[in-house]
């Protein structure tokens, strides 16, 4: 089934907005954080508030004014100090507006494609770096004649081009469509209201990749095989157990070295990691149990161990 989630995109000339009364009108909110380096949206702090509160996924995005690299990477970094509190609730990516529709590039230099191009990798890139997802908003004018695609094949983008039919829109590149500016919803004031599609639930996608890091880490500590780690995801309770094993590998808190048997260290593991006798059980019936249970007590005491006979 065709992913078709419905959003809108907000800043301070959008007034004050009843969020309780959008929720049930959206998936999705953007959030106009910053303009340039010229200052905050004047309803930032209060739109992100009322998007957290009502548990309604959002991005931010930051208009952008940039001429040259230089004032990209200035503006950029000032974006995300801007945002930076709210880094654990962001859900979509992190937006750059490319366009002009105050004329202030085309009165200050007018840059050429190349030097656009070159500001938005400058400020993805950047984006990346903060460990965030980039996404690029222009139009289709701007994507065809005034940005080099091919040198930003590798961002996603997220297209305004105010034709109603879907039929138009190529899902392969791009991954957003503002498909009007003429909406008008339940809870916000202004009466032209910025209407998207998002073809990836991104919400989704956050939770996909939080548990492919938490993975990594726990296989970066414990040297579990991807066999192990594929048993660990097919229990039944096997989120469950991934986020325990994760949280107290963070934890990083240790225990004394100890030469123990298997059956003495499945104790520790279970006391360790509040595990239930259900998981216990489930564990040692797998084929690479003994592995499984000395790499784990290897990683949270931290040394190498001697099990023994008994």
């Amino acid at each position: 089934m065709e992913t078709k989630l419905k959003g809108i995109d907000i800043s301070e000339f959008n007034g004050k907005i009843n969020f309780k009364l959008l929720k049930s009108e959206v998936d999705y909110i953007y959030i106009r954080a910053t303009y340039g380096r010229f200052g905050v949206d004047k309803r930032f702090k209060e739109n992100v508030k009322g998007a957290i509160e009502n548990n309604i996924p959002f991005g931010l995005y930051y208009y952008s004014y940039a001429t040259d690299e230089t004032k990209a990477l200035d503006e950029v970094n000032f974006f995300l100090d801007t945002i930076k509190e709210y880094k654990d609730n962001i859900i979509y990516p992190l937006c750059i507006d490319m366009e002009d529709s105050d004329g202030y590039k085309l009165k200050n230099g007018n840059p050429s494609k190349e030097d656009l191009t070159n500001i938005i990798i400058t400020a993805c890139d950047k984006i990346a770096e903060s460990f965030f997802t980039p996404v690029i908003y222009a139009n289709l004018n701007w994507f065809k004649n005034r940005l080099d695609e091919e040198k930003l094949s590798k961002y996603l983008k997220w297209l305004a081009f105010w034709n109603e039919d879907v039929k138009n829109i190529d899902k392969t590149k791009y991954c957003m469509w503002q498909y009007s500016s003429k909406g008008s919803l339940a809870g916000i004031e202004s009466k032209n209201v910025d209407l998207n599609y998002s073809f990836v639930d991104f919400n989704k996608l956050k939770i996909y990749l939080e548990n492919v890091s938490k993975i990594n880490f726990i296989k970066s500590k414990t040297l579990f095989s991807d066999i192990i780690i594929q048993y660990l995801s097919c229990y039944k309770w096997g989120n469950d157990l991934i986020n325990k094993i994760y949280e107290r590998l963070k934890d990083g808190t240790k225990l004394n070295k100890k030469d123990l048997s298997i059956d003495e260290i499945k104790k520790e593991i279970k006391k360790y990691f509040n595990l239930e006798n259900k998981t216990i059980d489930y564990l040692s019936y797998f084929i690479h149990s003994d592995s499984f249970f000395t790499l784990l007590y290897n990683a949270i005491t931290g040394n190498e161990i001697n099990i023994s006979d008994n």
